[in-house]
């Protein structure tokens, strides 16, 4: 499968850019694209597609109305990427965007005011738009203070908050969307909770959350804990595992008969002495293997777990450092009888795949990175001391690892999706996996290209496909590149965004641009 290109020629006020070009894969296509101004290379532009109706993009302006709220900008393109409006809402001054859901009929948006907004009242606001209408509506109220927003989701006719509130207990905020009635739920009401995950279940139309509990600021169990639409507790159920394994880094699945899944990562036995203070800490995680869980009402009716070191071919799915390390590990465990695996990896962004009656787990591996610097000083006297310290260089995206499961939570069969020189400095998705009838597509952006491949459960299929995203002009250079990301639109169209800074000297003018952009791609 491969990645072309289609254009109608489009007209957008802010900024749009097109020509033609050779994609250097089948034929000769058009590009459809559209660029934003931007001052810096951070993610300032949001977006939101609407299948076949366009895509929503939005962005906080530095204009204030008469009533001192702030005005965000919604500019809706069509599926071609032309300019249908732009308009404006007003929100609180302070607000922050924090999360979306979107269903086939309306796009939900939260906006928060965070904590460090000491001069402000902490406030979410929920700005709902309707797809058909093409209509906004805002409601908002107070949020409990020092709370962090961790999840949102509708279900029915409510919205659905989850909060750490002072870094230690979970609250849920339930919103009636159609009277604004607002209701506090706490879930653990003996012990603290922290919430690690949601899952909107389209099939019973309730909402289920993961916690960790923790008793005397120690953790104590995986509490699942299932919500109707109108926010009432259905049932819960604890998880204790016997060899005390940490599990973290997991999504939900269910089926018609009410049977939910989790598939996810553990970390070893010392990882249960967590403190409470450490539970919203992703970097504290490490996976030394799979896990799969499944409950119901009347309690846990599986639960299987795979080692990583096990699994074949494991090592080839590891970067440099880490298979040192391993090795590492492994002369350690040889001499000193260490029980500790050797093989671990730091997983982000879980997604889950139904694919040919298996749930096909998939996620991102990376590892913080960072150089040493040594600088000199002097003493009063002027003999050298030399300072040696450690710089953060971001977080560096290796790999992706792909794991089928079938019903009965077995592993059978593994794959892995190289990813080379891939750095951010925030944790942030790169990954694509695409249901496509030959396979699973797996795609990210880097320095201006999609990387891409097409796998049949452990059998790669073809070889991995480089596509360069085309910019306004053939003299275009691209000097650098934040933020890429590339999401399944509609049918077989995906949009590609991020913000690049680009060199023209052949322009009289704006010849060194920053610009956030979208371009449309289509799978051949």
């Amino acid at each position: 499968m491969r990645f072309g290109l289609k254009l109608n020629l489009p007209s957008i006020v802010i900024m749009l850019l097109c020509s033609i070009f050779n994609t250097g894969i089948s034929q000769n296509k058009e590009v459809v694209r559209v660029e934003f101004p931007s001052k810096t290379m951070d993610q300032s532009y949001h977006t939101e597609t609407l299948g076949e109706k366009g895509v929503l993009v939005f962005y906080e302006s530095n204009e204030i109305t008469e009533e001192g709220e702030r005005k965000w900008f919604f500019n809706l393109l069509n599926n071609n990427l032309t300019e249908q409006w732009l308009q404006y809402v007003a929100l609180k001054d302070g607000m922050v965007f924090e999360k979306t859901v979107h269903t086939p009929q309306q796009v939900f948006l939260l906006f928060t005011i965070r904590d460090n907004k000491k001069s402000l009242q902490s406030a979410f606001q929920i700005l709902t738009y309707s797809i058909d209408k093409e209509t906004f509506n805002l409601l908002g109220a107070p949020m409990p203070p020092e709370a962090d927003c961790r999840t949102f989701d509708v279900v029915g006719s409510h919205a659905f908050i989850g909060l750490t509130v002072q870094k230690k207990e979970a609250q849920l905020l339930a919103v009636d969307m159609r009277n604004a009635q607002l209701t506090s739920l706490s879930p653990c009401s003996n012990g603290q909770c922290i919430i690690q995950e949601t899952y909107h279940s389209r099939l019973s139309n309730e909402l289920v959350i993961g916690f960790k509990k923790y008793t005397g600021n120690r953790f104590d169990a995986d509490l699942f804990v299932v919500y109707n639409m109108f926010g009432a507790e259905t049932y819960r159920f604890e998880f204790r595992d016997e060899q005390q394994r940490y599990l973290h880094s997991y999504t939900f699945s269910d089926d018609a008969g009410g049977i939910i899944s989790v598939v996810g990562s553990y970390d070893q036995a010392e990882k249960r002495k967590a403190r409470l203070k450490d539970a919203n800490d992703e970097l504290m995680n490490e996976a030394y293997g799979f896990f799969f869980l499944k409950f119901d009402p009347t309690g846990i009716k599986l639960a299987r777990f795979v080692e990583l070191s096990t699994i074949d071919n494991i090592y080839s799915s590891m970067s440099s450092y880490d298979l040192i390390r391993s090795m590492q590990r492994q002369s350690r465990k040889q001499n000193k009888d260490e029980k500790r695996s050797a093989v671990a990896f730091q997983f982000y962004n879980p997604q889950l795949v139904l694919k040919d009656n298996e749930l096909v787990y998939a996620v991102e591996a990376f590892r913080p990175q960072f150089r040493t610097e040594t600088r000199m000083d002097y003493d009063f006297y002027g003999r050298p001391i030399p300072y040696t310290y450690t710089v953060f260089d971001g977080f560096a995206f290796y790999g992706a690892l792909i794991a089928g499961f079938n019903s009965d939570g077995q592993l059978t069969w593994n794959n892995n999706f190289e990813m080379r020189d891939l750095i951010s400095f925030n944790l942030e998705k790169h990954l694509l996996v695409h249901d496509e009838q030959d396979g699973l597509l797996l795609a990210y952006i880097l320095n201006g290209k999609i990387i891409s491949k097409m796998i049949q459960k452990d059998q790669d299929i073809g070889q991995v496909e480089q596509v360069k995203i085309e910019s306004g002009y053939e003299t275009d250079r691209m000097l650098g590149e934040e933020h890429g990301n590339i999401t399944h639109w509609y049918s077989d169209s995906f949009i590609i965004s991020g913000v690049q800074k680009i060199m023209n000297n052949r322009l009289r003018d704006n010849n060194e641009r920053t610009v956030f952009y979208l371009n449309k791609f289509q799978l051949e």
